[in-house]
C-alpha cells in the first residue's frame, strides 16, 4: 500500500495538480465571499455597509457545497482519469501493486485534495470577512460550526463517487460529463422531492350545483414507503431546507449519509477495479 500511496502522491505533486489545487483553493474563498457580499448589496442596497456577521459567513460557506464538488469532478478526471486513459495504470499493475491498492491510493489523494480545497477556501472566506468589513460580529454557534465541518464531509462523499465513476467509465470525456452532472442532478432531485412532499393529502372543491364544499383525494400526494424515502433523502441532503431547523444547521444526518456514500462507492469501486480489464 505504501508504494501505491507514494506513486499517487508523487503524481499529485509532480503533475502540477497540487499547485493548481492550492491556487484554486485560495482564490475560491475570496471570490465566494466577494460574490455573496455583492449579492447582499444588490438585494439590500440600504443595508449597513461593510458590517458582516455570522450569517454572512454561513452564506459564504454554504456556497462551497456547489463549488467544491464541481472542482473535484475536474480534479478526479485530471488525476485518476488521465492515469486510466493513458493506460499508465497497467505499469503499476505490472510492478506488483494490486488493483485495490491503486484504487484506494487514488481515493485517498483525491479526498486529501478535497480537504485541502475546503480548508483553504474557508480560511479565505474568514480572511476576506475580517479584512474587508469595518465591523465584524461573528459568533461560533452550532450552525456556523456545522457549516464549517459539513463541506469536508460532503466533498469527500462526492469525491468517492467521482473516483468510482472514473474507474467505471474508463473514458475521460464520459467520466467528466457524468461527474459534472451528479451534483446538479442531486440538487434538482432534492428540490423536486421537496415540492412533491408539499402536495396535500386532500384538496377542497366547491360543487357548482349545490355550492357545497367537498374534499377529494389528491392523486399527486406522496405516501407510504416513497414518502419515507423522500423524507430520508431530504433530511440528509445539504441542498434541501430540511437540514435547517429553526435556523440551525443539522449536521448529523448529512454526516451519516456522506459516510454511507463513501463506504458504498468505495466498495463498488474496489469491486469494479478488480474485474475491469485496462489493457
Amino acid at each position: 500500500m505504501s508504494r501505491a500511496l507514494k506513486s499517487a502522491f508523487y503524481r499529485f505533486f509532480s503533475t502540477g495538480l497540487f499547485a493548481k489545487t492550492l491556487i484554486f483553493s485560495v482564490l475560491a474563498g475570496f471570490i465566494l465571499a466577494f460574490y455573496y457580499n455583492s449579492q447582499i448589496n444588490y438585494s439590500d442596497p440600504f443595508s449597513r455597509p461593510r458590517l458582516l456577521d455570522g450569517g454572512f459567513v454561513c452564506g459564504s460557506l454554504f456556497l462551497l457545497f456547489f463549488v467544491v464538488p464541481v472542482f473535484m469532478a475536474v480534479f478526479c478526471v485530471s488525476f485518476t482519469g488521465s492515469d486510466i486513459a493513458f493506460r499508465a495504470i497497467n505499469n503499476k499493475i505490472s510492478t506488483g501493486i494490486s488493483r485495490t491498492q491503486i484504487y484506494l491510493s487514488d481515493l485517498i489523494v483525491s479526498i486529501t485534495a478535497s480537504t485541502m480545497v475546503c480548508l483553504l477556501s474557508e480560511i479565505g472566506i474568514f480572511l476576506w470577512t475580517y479584512l474587508w468589513a469595518r465591523r465584524v460580529s461573528v459568533r461560533f454557534n452550532s450552525t456556523l460550526i456545522g457549516l464549517i465541518i459539513a463541506p469536508f464531509i460532503v466533498s469527500a462523499a462526492f469525491t468517492a463517487i467521482y473516483v468510482c465513476t472514473e474507474f467505471f467509465a474508463s473514458s475521460k470525456v464520459l467520466a467528466l460529463i457524468l461527474s459534472l452532472l451528479i451534483m446538479p442532478c442531486f440538487s434538482i432531485a432534492t428540490t423536486l422531492m421537496s415540492t412533491d412532499l408539499e402536495e396535500p393529502y386532500k384538496f377542497q372543491y366547491v360543487n357548482e350545483e349545490t355550492n357545497e364544499i367537498g374534499w377529494n383525494l389528491n392523486p399527486k400526494y406522496v405516501g407510504g414507503t416513497k414518502r419515507e424515502i423522500y423524507t430520508l433523502v431530504l433530511n440528509s441532503s445539504v441542498y434541501s431546507g430540511e437540514v435547517f431547523e429553526n435556523g440551525e444547521f443539522k449536521l448529523t444526518a448529512p454526516a451519516i449519509a456522506s459516510g454511507v456514500v463513501v463506504v458504498a462507492f468505495t466498495a463498488a469501486g474496489v469491486a469494479s477495479v478488480r474485474k475491469k480489464e485496462f489493457l
